[in-house]
């Protein structure tokens, strides 16, 4: 009797623990906030606005058009993705992993000067 009650136990804790394991979690993603400071065409350029995310773009650019210095911006890279920004200019994204395409039409022109960090983000929603 004793056996028996211990293997009902054991094999409602396997299947509780098997259960658990086969739900799929869901990736979290890190969302961070940038804004957008210059640009033409597929050359944007974005700075990112959250202190903790400064280690992804530590480079400086110089506006060509005014001569103001902004930190920690980026050239974007995926550049036929385009996002919804706030009234303020900025937008919540995160790292982009997964492969994206820069088939799209776009411009010529290129801006002169631009970060030489690229990141490929994506909008978090």
């Amino acid at each position: 009797m004793v056996v028996i009650s211990n293997m009902k136990k054991n094999l409602s804790t396997l299947a509780i623990g098997l259960f658990l394991f086969s739900c799929k979690k869901e990736e979290s993603k890190d969302c961070f906030k940038i804004k957008f400071v210059d640009g033409i065409c597929a050359s944007n350029i974005f700075q990112i606005q959250d202190t903790a995310f400064f280690y992804l773009a530590p480079d400086s650019y110089t506006s060509i058009k005014d001569g103001k210095v902004y930190t920690n911006v980026f050239t974007l890279q995926n550049y036929c993705e385009p996002f919804n920004g706030n009234a303020d200019g900025t937008i919540t994204v995160s790292l982009k992993t997964k492969n994206y395409s820069n088939s799209c039409i776009t411009c010529l022109a290129i801006y002169p000067g631009t970060p030489p960090k690229q990141l490929a983000v994506e909008e978090c929603k």
